[in-house]
């Protein structure tokens, strides 16, 4: 039977270097806890445990262990760094590294010598490697914890990324390149080592923030809440992707990476042996104690009351339902919370969701892989025998909002403060204009070739919300899009930028509007939402963040859009 190994190491204790962490044990604890639940023995070495000698011991020891057939696994939370390299396999010039506990006495791992212990594994070995840490992409981590969301006994935010002067005098870094090139040769790793799966690009920083009171790195809670997700063949590429789907954010712009030369072992089934069959994991759980009998149940409690009002709803609707297809931004599907799909799921349709969060209109228009998304779901209703009925399209949010959202609006102390009405024009009655109609184009199609006739397709436009400077979830996973922009521009009096963002919506649902009044588009339809939602001293309950509603703001949105689709399908 094929062995499943793995380490975690997690350091958030650095002495000497007045640069200490909080999150990385919880991540540690976190990957451990999910690895045993998938059949691992799991080593964990915890701050002073994780010393530059017990690291490589630990590693040297799995090397030793493993045979063909088995899989590794290996995670580090903590500092990352770099030191100069010499050896000329560093198109930056700069060695990747992890530190140690002991970093100011005995130096950091670098990625060469990293990759060197990868090098002793055995043939047929499947060896992982899950790096949340600065300049990651080929091996560290910055923490800014949202301090929002911090009270006042909640540690500082802190760098992760750990500056070379503080464990290498400045005349010692050449010497200590030199000391690396004679004892590690090998490439960096995820060149030619180990599967990799890193927290960021070589050259960016890793971020933390705190979940829910409880610190840890934005990377492990994201990749760990997916990881739950997942079908239980899903190969690292599909993970990648759900993965992708949440980072990078506004609030957190790093860019995961998963690095694999062969282009083969991103296809390996996630945390499975080579002849492994994935089984799902609540029938792997080890030691069940009391009080994880008592979540299990409290999950069974939840997981039934789920069920009850889906059949309840599908009870009584089930005669009436209708097929649709759905595209479009985090208004149609958005992590954790309940979207515009959802409600509608509740009501008398029945739903293909294609849409995630964070899509930009023009990726639907121009993209030839969403759009491929979209033929696929076509294709797989028309299979079913359950046409879709109408198309709902949902975009033009993403493309507006963030960094580039400043450039529509003057300065405050400018000759003409509010928006910039020739940028404002160009970007909706152009650029977005342009894009729907290539994504209606598109459609029309689809809908041609699959069903041989035109299908309703349903626009919508978006309510005006808050620019408050609340972002998505609990930690600002995105956002805030708007006051940022409003605050480097001068302006100061929430009632005047709410103002400014109900102008600039108010072009937006006009342009919307007049597509659908279009004499050749008479299959197209507009929903009107910009009144629907309140933006005045209780918008709180309407208003989730800057630009997603509650459940309830979604609820009464779904209402009106269901209402619309009864007249048309």
């Amino acid at each position: 039977m094929a062995q499943k190994l793995g380490l975690c190491i997690g350091i958030n204790d650095y002495p000497g270097t007045g640069s200490d962490l909080f999150g990385c044990i919880n991540d540690a604890n976190d990957w451990a806890n999910a690895l045993r639940a998938r059949g691992f023995t799991c080593n964990r070495l915890i701050d002073s445990e994780a010393t530059r000698e017990r690291i490589c011991k630990e590693m040297l020891a799995i090397t030793k262990m493993a045979k063909d057939g088995d899989i590794v696994v290996v995670f580090f939370a903590g500092h990352g760094s770099v030191v100069p390299d010499a050896d000329g396999d560093e198109a930056d010039g700069q060695d990747e590294c992890w530190c140690p506990y002991d970093v100011r006495a005995n130096g950091v791992i670098t990625d060469d010598e990293l990759n060197q212990i990868y090098q002793k594994r055995r043939q047929g070995v499947r060896w992982v490697v899950i790096s949340d840490s600065c300049n990651s992409g080929t091996v560290s981590r910055v923490s800014r914890l949202d301090a929002e969301l911090l009270d006042e006994m909640s540690p500082r935010p802190t760098a992760r990324f750990l500056a070379p002067s503080l464990f290498v005098k400045e005349l010692q870094k050449s010497q200590l390149a030199a000391q690396t090139v004679s004892r590690f040769s090998a490439s960096a790793p995820g060149r030619n080592g180990p599967l990799l799966l890193a927290a960021c690009q070589e050259d960016q920083e890793s971020t933390d923030a705190y979940f829910n009171g409880r610190p840890n790195g934005a990377f492990s809670y994201v990749a760990l809440r997916t990881l739950e997700t997942l079908p239980i063949d899903a190969d690292y590429a599909t993970w990648f992707d759900r993965i992708r789907e949440y980072l990078p954010s506004t609030k957190y712009p790093q860019e995961p990476n998963l690095y694999d030369v062969s282009n083969k072992r991103k296809h390996w089934k996630v945390l499975a042996a080579e002849n492994e069959i994935p089984q799902p994991t609540s029938e792997r759980l080890p030691n069940v104690g009391i009080d994880d009998e008592h979540a299990l149940l409290i999950g069974r409690e939840m997981a039934t009351s789920s069920f009850s009002r889906v059949l309840r709803s599908r009870e009584r609707t089930r005669p009436a339902r209708k097929f649709l297809i759905a595209e479009g931004d985090s208004w149609f599907k958005i992590p954790f919370w309940t979207d515009l799909v959802d409600e509608l799921e509740e009501m008398n349709f029945d739903v293909t969701n294609v849409a995630n969060p964070g899509h930009l209109l023009e990726n639907m228009a121009f993209n030839p892989k969403q759009k491929t998304g979209l033929a696929r779901a076509f294709a797989k209703m028309v299979d079913r025998n359950e046409p879709p009925a109408a198309v709902l399209l949902s975009g033009g949010g993403n493309d507006v909002a963030g960094e580039q959202f400043r450039f529509m609006i003057n300065p405050k102390k400018g000759l003409r403060p509010g928006l910039n009405r020739v940028i404002v024009d160009e970007m909706i009655n152009i650029r977005l204009r342009e894009a729907y109609l290539t994504l209606i184009g598109a459609v029309n199609a689809m809908s041609d070739h699959f069903l041989k006739k035109p299908i309703p397709i349903v626009l919508h436009g978006y309510c005006a919300g808050v620019p408050d400077g609340r972002g998505y979830g609990w930690i600002n996973l995105a956002g805030p899009w708007l006051k940022p922009c409003f605050d480097s521009l001068g302006y100061r009096d929430i009632d005047e930028t709410t103002e400014i963002v109900e102008e600039l919506l108010d072009s937006f649902n006009k342009m919307l509007r007049s597509i659908a009044q279009s004499p050749r588009l008479r299959h197209v339809h507009y929903v009107n939402f910009l009144d629907v939602l309140p933006n005045d001293t209780n918008y709180k309950n309407w208003w989730n963040d800057e630009l997603h509603p509650t459940d309830r703001g979604f609820k009464l949105l779904a209402t009106i859009m269901a209402k619309e689709l009864s007249k048309i399908i």
